[in-house]
């Protein structure tokens, strides 16, 4: 089994995204930046972390840079990890050139360049409230920026602009991404499961920028924050945490380790206390996104150019949780809050003609 999990916002927490309700004693410092403390989960996470490795592949998929994700100290380091939004696989700690080759030729046939969507964000996105750009591993370019600042409807051009030259926007916490459609974790996933012979995948994350994985994934987690959470977003399988913050995370961890120890291919129950690890009965919120998923791995290659609405009906925003999707769907009757998607499933009507 294969189990995928961002990192930002739903396994680690920055100090300003821990919330409320975590003691300090509950906190095991996973990274440090500067010479200070950066981020965080929870003690219980880490041993339910632990425990996982045990009976499955953990492999992190992060937007993180190389560099970045190499500032996290994992007890055990992970033999696999996806990086810079699916643009490096890194093997026992080493970049996969192989991949990175792949990738850069499908970017160069597919979208815009990042030079020409940097020189852009470099001039007409660099307002008021953007503190400055930065590349990302050569790969996609990212800002952080003030909300309160920011000129009103900077963010909509921005995404106007940029999904007509293939490229999406997706906003995290305080953190802007402009990224190109076909570069998901989604797809180096399904490598590495490929790799690894994986019979199933489990997965998480928080932002539109995990939606494609969430959606390819047996099974899915999300915490009750976030990007999201906030568009109210669902996906067959899906299932949601009833705490939010570090202890959102530390929930998704018991999940993952409630699935992986299972023989039952059914939705995890809540684990027993054996690892600290709270057990309510009322711990997780199902949505009634309830239909059967395929339990086999698109091939890579498809899994990078298509996507498929939810067969449900249970679709409540305005973005195909899949590759293309960060922008509404045509012809997809919904509001930017909700509405029952009226479509079924097939291929999006949203993805460009020649992937």
């Amino acid at each position: 089994m294969t189990v995928a999990s961002d990192l930002d916002r739903t396994l680690i927490y920055s100090r300003s995204a821990i919330g409320p309700d975590a003691e300090e004693d509950q906190l095991h410092l996973v990274e440090m930046y500067e010479g200070r403390p950066q981020s965080f989960y929870t003690r219980n996470t880490h041993r339910l972390l632990e425990a996982l490795r045990t009976v499955a592949e953990f492999v992190p998929a992060t937007t993180r840079t190389v560099a970045q994700y190499r500032r996290i100290t994992w007890a055990t380091e992970p033999a696999y990890a996806v990086t810079s939004n699916g643009g490096r696989i890194l093997a026992d700690g080493r970049v996969d050139d192989d991949w990175s080759a792949w990738i850069a030729g499908v970017l160069a046939q597919e979208c815009a360049s990042f030079a020409e969507i940097g020189e852009h964000v470099r001039t007409a996105a660099n307002q008021e409230g953007v503190r400055g750009w930065h590349e990302a591993d050569g790969m996609f370019h990212y800002t952080v920026v003030d909300s309160a600042r920011l000129p009103s409807g900077l963010i909509a051009d921005l995404t106007g602009w940029c999904g007509e030259r293939g490229w999406t926007v997706s906003m995290q916490g305080r953190k802007l991404y402009c990224v190109p459609r076909p570069l998901t974790k989604a797809a180096a996933v399904a490598e590495v499961h490929r790799r690894r012979g994986g019979r199933r995948l489990l997965a998480a994350g928080d932002s539109i920028l995990d939606a494609e994985l969430l959606a390819s994934a047996d099974a899915a987690i999300r915490p009750a924050h976030g990007e999201l959470h906030r568009l109210d977003w669902c996906c067959p399988g899906l299932t949601v945490t009833v705490r939010s913050g570090i202890l959102g995370g530390e929930d998704i961890a018991a999940w993952f380790l409630a699935a992986a120890a299972s023989t039952d291919s059914g939705v995890p129950q809540p684990p027993c206390a054996a690892l600290n690890a709270p057990s309510e009965p009322n711990r997780y919120a199902r949505p009634t996104c309830t239909s059967r998923r395929s339990t086999s791995t698109p091939d890579v290659r498809t899994l990078a150019r298509h996507c498929v609405r939810p067969a449900c009906g249970q679709y409540t925003g305005p973005y195909c949780p899949t590759t293309f999707a960060t922008g509404p769907v045509a012809g997809d009757e919904t509001s930017d809050r909700g509405g029952e998607s009226t479509g079924s499933a097939g291929p999006c009507r949203g993805r460009r003609d020649n992937a």
